[in-house]
């Protein structure tokens, strides 16, 4: 009966300790706070709202000696009571304080034991935690690895850092708003870190965050070169276009594109597309000039055939719309130059050259002759001699004329019309 007694006035002043002192720390006395936790202290020294309370004041009040010796006594006494995400804050704050005193090394040491064991996967279905109490020990995690930023000095470590917080909000709390944010501070650690901006504007895309996707897009192509580089700057202007509707800024991203990788006519093919639709026919002829120059004989050859600009339709929008037969044999100039064993091209230029008028016949008789080279069916070399007969004549070179009337002799394609032109010449 005495020693419950005894016991039930131990608890008494325990408890009678331990709420003065939480009071007076509520009215901000933490001199006569600290004062009436050590008498709490030193009637039980384990007990656990006293250590937590006092450890936690000796902490704030940047007492690290006497503040490490409570957190370790609550990890050896109470640790199986404590909660994950409780436990992760103590170790957060050991180690803190070892850095504070000068032991880094121990520190991170401290650190990484909390997170090491309690930031694994808890054993459960799926990725994402929905238990709250799990929640909050991700939480807890984030908020650890973010105080160890603050004295982590090599690039590397803070990138690791920055990862590992991005994984859990992306895998455990699926929270991409955050992982995003997360994902651009460790971006200002390496601006130029391919992987983070390509995992960002992932997300990006996933929420539908297209401005910001064009800024990730236009930060991937100035780190890269050549087809690469293109192809950011091309999917930056379909998102402009597309999600955007900023149809203008489309065409700027479009035409470097094409600056930085011509043999794609993708890009190309999206301003014909815009301007089409705006009937915007002047910028559209610039468009095509522009793409002339690109695909011109100071381009040096690639692997394989090169591309060039559709040739019917580039053809046609110069007769039809602008009646520029010089401006479609330009394009076709360049083209020509870009594929000599391209046929088909140089038929084009010829007829090109002749709907110019005398001026361009012997241009014409060029690309005829290189066709007429090439070409090894007998019948289909008749209409192309017959074509060569008809220039020399309209030229006045007769001896030419006389030349192509006998070829079509010796094939038995002769005419009336290479006998009146042979006989002129006579």
């Amino acid at each position: 009966m005495l020693a419950r007694r005894r016991s039930s006035a131990h608890r008494n002043s325990t408890s009678c300790a331990t709420g003065w002192p939480r009071r007076r720390k509520q009215l901000g006395d933490e001199e006569k706070a600290l004062k009436y936790y050590r008498q709490a202290y030193e009637l039980d020294a384990t007990h656990l709202p006293t250590l937590v309370d006092r450890a936690n004041l000796l902490y704030r009040r940047q007492q690290w000696d006497e503040a490490f010796k409570l957190y370790q006594t609550i990890l050896v006494h109470h640790r199986e009571s404590q909660s994950e995400a409780e436990i992760v804050e103590i170790f957060h704050r050991i180690g803190h304080i070892k850095m504070m005193i000068g032991d880094r090394a121990k520190g991170h040491q401290h650190v990484r034991e909390g997170a090491g064991d309690q930031s694994r996967p808890p054993t459960h279905a799926g990725g994402v935690d929905r238990d709250p109490r799990r929640r909050r020990r991700w939480e807890a995690v984030i908020r650890q690895k973010r105080a160890l930023l603050a004295h982590v000095e090599s690039d590397e470590e803070k990138l690791r850092l920055h990862e590992e917080i991005i994984e859990v909000y992306k895998e455990r709390l699926n929270n991409p708003q955050k992982a995003i944010a997360a994902y651009l501070e460790a971006l200002e650690v390496k601006p130029d870190a391919r992987g983070l901006l390509a995992n960002v504007l992932e997300l990006l895309t996933e929420t539908k965050q297209w401005k910001k996707a064009v800024e990730i897009l236009l930060r991937l192509a100035a780190i890269e070169t050549g087809r690469v580089k293109a192809k950011y700057l091309e999917t930056a202007g379909q998102i402009t276009n597309a999600e955007l509707h900023s149809p203008d800024e489309a065409v700027e991203l479009y035409n470097k594109a094409l600056d930085e990788y011509p043999d794609d006519l993708k890009p190309f093919e999206r301003i014909d597309k815009i301007m089409t639709a705006k009937k915007d026919w002047t910028n559209q002829q610039r468009a095509y000039r522009r793409m002339i120059k690109r695909l011109g004989a100071e381009v040096p050859r690639r692997s394989g055939p090169p591309k060039s600009p559709s040739g019917t339709r580039w053809a046609r929008f110069n007769r039809s719309r602008l009646k520029d037969y010089c401006a479609a044999a330009e394009a076709f100039e360049a083209c020509a130059r870009l594929e000599p064993e391209n046929m088909p091209r140089h038929q084009i230029l010829a007829e090109l050259y002749q709907m110019q008028g005398p001026e361009a016949y012997d241009k014409a008789v060029r690309q005829w002759r290189v066709i007429l080279k090439h070409t090894q069916d007998i019948a289909a070399m008749v209409p192309i001699l017959k074509t060569l007969r008809h220039l020399f004549t309209e030229m006045g070179k007769y001896d030419q004329v006389w030349c192509t009337a006998s070829a079509l002799a010796y094939l038995r394609q002769a005419d009336t019309r290479s006998y009146a032109s042979t006989s002129n010449t006579s």
